[in-house]
């Protein structure tokens, strides 16, 4: 899908009950269209425990940035979401392809951070970044690969529960490297 069919793609797939996830999650601006699609569109029609899902757990998300996951969910809690919640929708500083989420979704919607290769920075003994170019080894992946692309739809596909549907932004030229 590419960015402009984003929109539509959000409004054919989302419902109520769904739990949604947009690896990684970003500022929540994916979350936050769907989450307010729902309430658009359904929000005359949902009872009460509807309504308490989709503050509390309709958003199962994460962010490796910090500071982008601050940013996330202080968008979330301005628009009432997770507020009431167990537990922070967001979890912060967590690399989404590091493994095998414990937790699975109904609808993923994300446009994740594409590029040539997949690269972790950490930081070194002498207190300076460094990228690691190495591979992610999870047992759930079809193959082993630097390919970010690759990782990411391994990763969607993981995340998914049975009868799951994603919608994925994919780069103009992501026919050539996917």
């Amino acid at each position: 899908m590419l960015p402009s069919n984003a929109g539509s793609a959000r409004r054919r797939c989302t419902s109520g009950e769904d739990t949604v996830s947009d690896p990684p999650s970003g500022t929540g601006g994916f979350l936050l269209a769907a989450h307010q699609f729902v309430v658009d569109e359904y929000g005359k029609e949902l009872d009460k425990d509807q309504k308490k899902h989709l503050r509390t757990k309709f958003i199962s998300d994460s962010e490796l940035v910090p500071n982008t996951a601050r940013l996330c969910i202080m968008n979330l809690y301005l628009h009432r979401i997770g507020v009431d919640a167990d537990a922070c929708p967001i979890r912060s500083g967590v690399d989404s392809l590091a493994s095998d989420p414990a937790e699975r979704v109904s609808l993923v919607l994300t446009n994740p951070p594409f590029g040539k290769k997949s690269s972790i920075s950490i930081v070194n003994e002498d207190a300076e970044l460094e990228n690691d170019d190495s591979t992610y080894e999870r047992t759930d992946f079809w193959v082993t690969t630097k390919n970010k692309q690759l990782n990411f739809l391994q990763h969607v596909e993981t995340m998914l529960k049975i009868n799951g549907r994603c919608a994925v932004v994919v780069p103009d030229n992501g026919q050539r490297a996917v």
